[in-house]
């Protein structure tokens, strides 16, 4: 008698016949099942080095402002969130074949992550208005970050109340992810120039250059790095590639660690300067306001600013120090 053919793993066909609504042939059951399951180990990995980035930050920002510190928190909140629904969602997918709940998974997780992503984007539109008290551009970055936000949060609303991912939610999904990208696109083109700008203009100690230079490469990899991680998810998601849940589970912890990495990246910046000797609260960009009023943007309007004028980039500080505020300093000029 003829052996009978292999009965398959009801796990592994339970698990296909739900993640079909999401993938398309021809991705396999076990490829599936890979995805799913370290997925949530690479978003641990990463939410473990963002707490460690976050108690970093908070030790040394005891002074800051609170409007700083909340939204360090919020982020850290919204990626712990994000991080359990990850892991029980694979846990329930793959162990309790349990798969009742499954868009409300996503949805939380697109509360989350947009959460977080908005918060980084906004902490940047506000290092924007500092350098420069543009008010038309920054309202216009504020305007896209809200755009995104609000559709991804309407496509989880979609979610959870019609239990389908497609129509309208998938519509809403697409408008969030691509207005996502563009925004972090847009922020990262606007700082680099400003960088740029103050480099030309304003910048005339060798260390000041090279410190700079060290921000606009920073920024601009930031916005690229997040902005492709946010189209990868999309044009995964669009060729019904499983591949995507390696970034969309990730996505908000790569927002959390670009922007702590910026604000941390101060006293890097400052080490590798040998010839600047600076005793500071923190690393600052601190720029010498005579008059108040005319804020940071005194900076880039004077053609013939002061030597002094601009001591030192860092975006840690520049993002926690107030337009005019007087910052002590010892300066040691280049020779």
């Amino acid at each position: 008698m003829a052996d009978s053919p292999p009965v398959p793993d009801p796990h592994i066909v339970l698990v296909y016949n739900t993640c079909v609504v999401r993938f398309s042939p021809p991705w396999s059951a076990l490829t599936l099942c890979r995805y799913v399951l370290v997925s949530p180990w690479i978003n641990s990995m990463l939410y473990m080095l963002e707490i460690v980035l976050v108690v970093q930050y908070l030790q040394q920002s005891r002074t800051r402002h609170l409007f700083i510190r909340a939204g360090i928190v919020a982020m850290l909140l919204f990626d712990t969130v994000c991080t359990v629904v990850v892991c029980a969602e694979s846990y329930y997918s793959l162990v309790q074949v349990r798969f009742d709940k499954i868009f409300t998974y996503t949805a939380v997780q697109l509360f989350s992550t947009y959460g977080t992503a908005s918060i980084e984007q906004l902490f940047l539109c506000r290092i924007y208005y500092i350098l420069t008290n543009n008010w038309f551009i920054t309202l216009l970055l504020i305007a896209l970050v809200a755009l995104h936000l609000v559709a991804s949060y309407v496509s989880g609303i979609l979610l959870l109340t019609t239990g389908s991912p497609f129509g309208a939610a998938f519509l809403t999904t697409k408008i969030g992810a691509i207005s996502c990208a563009s925004t972090d696109v847009l922020i990262a083109s606007v700082l680099m120039f400003t960088f740029v700008r103050m480099e030309i203009s304003s910048a005339v100690r060798p260390s000041t250059h090279r410190l700079l230079h060290r921000l606009i490469i920073i920024t601009f990899t930031s916005g690229v790095l997040v902005a492709s991680c946010t189209l990868l998810v999309m044009v995964f998601l669009l060729k019904g590639n499983p591949a995507y849940l390696l970034f969309f589970n990730c996505q908000g912890r790569i927002y959390a660690l670009t922007i702590l990495t910026n604000f941390l990246v101060g006293p890097a910046a400052q080490a590798s300067v040998a010839d600047t000797q600076m005793t500071l609260p923190m690393p600052s960009v601190v720029f010498r306001n005579h008059s108040q009023s005319n804020g940071l943007r005194s900076a880039f309007n004077n053609d013939n600013p002061d030597p002094e004028e601009i001591v030192m980039i860092s975006l840690q500080s520049l993002e926690d120090t107030p337009v005019g505020t007087p910052t002590k300093s010892r300066i040691t000029p280049d020779p």
